[in-house]
């Protein structure tokens, strides 16, 4: 009889690397969130490996954000993420997150700890005093000019007019060294910087930061107040009492 056809196999496709690996440190954990793949492979992207460094601790899941668990408080990690597909095929290691720290926190939480706990304020201008001591951050929890913090409280503002509206603690001399930025948006995983950027630097004489943007009326704003990290993304965020103040101009 005639030979049959020589079958050769089909190469399994790997898929790129994961993309935007960051990471969010919690006590004895951390969450590591990230995008898709560019090229998948040819076949669906079936799970995600992250691994740390150091330790090589992995966590294995479906889809971002991934928790990391039995990490050591105190310790510096860095973390890549691979995706695999239904095919078989690994991709190479993401590119590594920045630095982070897990730490026990300083305090329990304050109410409005999470971008959906958000303090509600109200009126063209007032004052409201709290404190960072025991915040965390969440996954997904957009950073303020690639600057990690670490501590961050929410507020949640409807403008009653529009206008401009200035946000900041420049003359309440805050405890804590904070960064101020206002975003649009319904979720925490869903939201964007709103205004001109992050918050700025006082004026001479005075300490903290402050924003300043245009505002519809009736349009809410979130307002983030985070602590400053002095050492980098490997140390502890700046932590302790302040008074927010707004005013429309």
């Amino acid at each position: 009889s005639t030979p049959s056809n020589k079958v050769v196999p089909t190469p399994v496709g790997v898929p790129s690397p994961p993309v935007v690996p960051a990471a969010t440190p919690n006590d004895q954990m951390a969450f590591v969130s990230f995008l898709p793949p560019f090229d998948s492979g040819g076949s669906p992207i079936a799970s995600y490996t992250v691994t740390s460094q150091p330790g090589g601790i992995t966590a294995t899941a479906v889809s971002s954000p991934i928790l990391v668990m039995g990490l050591t408080n105190g310790t510096t990690y860095t973390f890549t993420v691979t995706a695999t597909n239904t095919a078989g095929g690994t991709s190479q290691p993401s590119q590594a997150t920045q630095p982070v720290t897990p730490r026990v926190p300083s305090g329990p939480a304050p109410a409005n700890d999470n971008f959906a706990n958000a303090q509600a304020i109200s009126g063209a201008s007032g004052s409201v005093s709290n404190t960072n001591v025991g915040a965390t951050v969440e996954p997904s929890e957009p950073t303020i000019q690639d600057q990690a913090g670490g501590a961050s409280v929410w507020y949640r503002w409807t403008a009653p007019t529009s206008g401009t509206v200035r946000f900041g603690t420049c003359t309440a001399y805050p405890a804590m060294d904070p960064n101020i930025e206002a975003f649009i948006g319904n979720s925490v995983s869903n939201i964007t910087p709103w205004g001109p950027g992050p918050g700025r630097d006082c004026p001479a004489n005075q300490f903290g930061s402050e924003v300043t943007f245009i505002v519809s009326a009736n349009q809410t704003i979130y307002v983030k107040l985070d602590g400053v990290k002095f050492g980098g993304n490997a140390s502890s965020p700046s932590e302790g009492p302040f008074t927010l103040e707004w005013a429309m101009q």
